[in-house]
């Protein structure tokens, strides 16, 4: 009986020392999904349900294709401070494993930079990237057909001196501008008063959009906008061709809707890059607390503030009270 009570004994010492090596294995440092940008060889050009359309920068003259990425890993890397509703977004770079539709990427790389929005309806829960690594931003407003409208311009001009990203306006639409309504003082206010260039255009006649070109020239763009000013057929012009999603997933899946990111990088014309994203409804700049939004209204001083004739201050106590309410 002592041998068979000292046997039990054994077993269980060896049981207990086993656990606490794999306890010690679980504990262990993975290697980091968060990689400098300079260790990337892809670029995230559109994102699905559960793949992503990549261009190789290690093998540039390779077509685009679709690969699959680590979600579970890659969801540890934002770089927000929120949660991010997909861990990728359009205009990453990201490192990957294997050739071609075997390829996976394993890691993202570190942002330069990043446009977001709070997602709709999430109540400041969750975040809406919509590009990231860009060197311009361009807000695509109308003169007409909608009326062009400084609040959601002023929302996006937050969002990006917040990151510290140089921006260009847009007015499209000026064959329905007659040239003497008010309106023409609002966009001319950011040029004059806030050294934002502004570019008045128009696709139906071509005004304007050779210097738009010019001003971009080589740079990666973003260009976003409110719902109906004409971004997308302002790009076919750009390009000279019919420009948008591929719209093609692999057959190993079949699944093709995407993302609610819903941006594409569209092409590149003469070393500019594109990214295109839908037009909004409404946007929520992200990681802007109440006390600091004044810091991006530089030209709304104390009497501005009170005065409700200032050419901003609508956009101001807005944009404080959806802050204040923690609208989404």
């Amino acid at each position: 009986m002592a041998k068979k009570k000292n046997n039990s004994s054994q077993h269980y010492t060896y049981k207990t020392r086993d656990r606490k090596n794999v306890k010690s294995q679980r504990r262990a440092p993975k290697e980091s999904a968060l990689r400098p940008y300079e260790d990337a060889n892809g670029i995230v050009l559109e994102i699905f349900q559960s793949q992503v359309r990549v261009r190789r920068i290690d093998h540039p003259t390779e077509k685009d294709f679709l690969c699959f990425y680590r979600r579970g890993i890659l969801t540890q890397t934002s770089s927000t401070g929120f949660r991010e509703r997909t861990p990728l977004c359009v205009g990453d770079r990201v490192v990957l494993e294997g050739n071609g539709e075997q390829a996976v990427v394993v890691a993202r790389c570190e942002r330069r930079n990043f446009l977001a929005r709070q997602a709709p309806g999430k109540e400041g829960k969750q975040v809406h990237l919509l590009a990231a690594n860009v060197d311009r931003v361009v807000i695509v407003a109308s003169a007409g057909e909608p009326a062009f409208s400084p609040g959601l311009v002023d929302r996006f001009l937050v969002a990006c001196q917040a990151q510290e990203i140089p921006t260009l306006l847009v007015v499209n639409k000026m064959d329905l501008h007659s040239g003497n309504f008010a309106s023409a003082g609002s966009w001319k206010f950011y040029e004059e008063n806030l050294e934002i260039p502004v570019f008045p255009v128009s696709v139906k006649d071509g005004e304007g959009v050779e210097q738009l070109k010019e001003a971009i020239d080589g740079l990666e763009v973003v260009f976003c906008g409110h719902s109906g000013v004409g971004k997308t057929s302002l790009l076919h012009h750009i390009f000279d061709r019919k420009v948008g999603r591929v719209g093609t997933v692999s057959s190993q899946t079949g699944k093709g809707r995407h993302t609610t990111t819903g941006a594409v990088m569209v092409g590149t014309l003469r070393g500019t890059t594109i990214i295109d994203t839908p037009g909004i409804r409404s946007f929520m700049p992200v990681g802007i607390s109440a006390d600091r939004l004044i810091e991006f209204f530089p030209d709304l001083s104390a009497e501005g503030l009170e005065n409700e004739g200032a050419f901003r201050h609508n956009s101001y106590q807005n944009l404080l009270e959806s802050i204040q309410g923690g609208d989404g």
